[in-house]
């Protein structure tokens, strides 16, 4: 099979790989689409590596999301062959820009008839992550300020946090303000103050540190990078699989609540040019990687 690979001192290339082996509790997926997040560029550039998330000489595979269709299952598993699932791979020596990946049965959720697979692509990574900040917020209480919230995890987190019940401030750049406020959140420019907690999808540190009330909560999406303070609470989220709670995710595709926007579709021979795409300041929608 053909994946994206980043060996040590190396860039990304399109290599030939044995096609994985499924194990006790694993599904061999025949991936259709994966999205390019922001971790793909750290990934491309030996981050994960630098970070120590893998010893320095881990081959590295590029993509963090998939959609596709289950093509083999282990023993006791009920997910038949021809099932479209989708999930999250946040492993860095695995590529989701690939023909083929085995994983966890428990971390894939099936794909709701009426929602495509592209768009299924770009949902995992941006959603569970916003999901897993949300719960380092704590209970809704008060105000919640959401930083980068036109993008894809603060999108989502505007959302789902406004129906958790928090009265929700989006941060974000001018000519995003009307989408903003559609997603139920009030839509500001420039930071203030007076918030009880605040998810800092755009990582912007202490500035947003700054604007939560003694005793709130900062959740960030560095883990490493959040602001150290006894003032207030810091954590940072190390998104995590979880197919039951995408499979709720994606109810809420199904009713119209979650939208994922995709702005672009480039083949796995061409993943160089979606990187680039994807890395293009200000635009709004994911680029996603489509696998023949």
């Amino acid at each position: 099979m053909q994946a994206v690979t980043v060996v040590p001192g190396g860039a990304p290339a399109l290599v030939d790989l044995p096609v994985p082996t499924h194990r006790a509790g694993e599904v061999l997926v025949r991936v259709a689409a994966a999205a390019v997040n922001p971790v793909d560029g750290f990934t491309a550039a030996g981050g994960p590596r630098d970070a120590g998330w893998v010893g320095p000489d881990a081959v590295l595979g590029l993509g963090w999301d998939l959609a596709g269709e289950v093509v083999a299952a282990a023993d006791g598993v009920a997910l038949a062959p021809g099932t479209r699932v989708a999930a999250l791979v946040a492993d860095p020596t695995v590529a989701t820009f690939a023909e083929y990946v085995a994983l966890p049965a428990s971390d894939v959720a099936v794909v709701p008839e009426g929602i495509g697979t592209v768009d299924a692509a770009a949902l995992p990574l941006a959603a569970l992550t916003s999901a897993q900040s949300l719960d380092l917020a704590g209970e809704p209480a008060g105000r919640l300020l959401i930083t980068g919230a036109a993008g894809a995890v603060g999108g989502f987190a505007v959302v789902l946090a406004a129906r958790a019940g928090w009265a929700v401030t989006g941060l974000a750049r001018p000519a995003d303000g009307e989408g903003i406020r559609a997603l139920g959140a009030v839509a500001i420019t420039d930071l203030t103050g007076g918030y009880d907690a605040a998810l800092d999808t755009a990582a912007l540190g202490e500035p947003v540190a700054a604007t939560i009330r003694d005793g709130g909560a900062y959740v960030g999406v560095l883990p490493g990078a959040e602001p150290r303070t006894d003032r207030i609470r810091s954590a940072a989220v190390s998104v995590r699989a979880d197919g039951e709670r995408l499979a709720g995710l994606f109810r809420l595709v199904e009713q119209g609540v979650l939208v994922p926007r995709v702005r672009a579709t480039v083949p796995l021979a061409r993943f160089d040019e979606a990187l680039a795409a994807a890395a293009t300041r200000g635009a709004r929608g994911k680029v996603v990687v489509t696998v023949p």
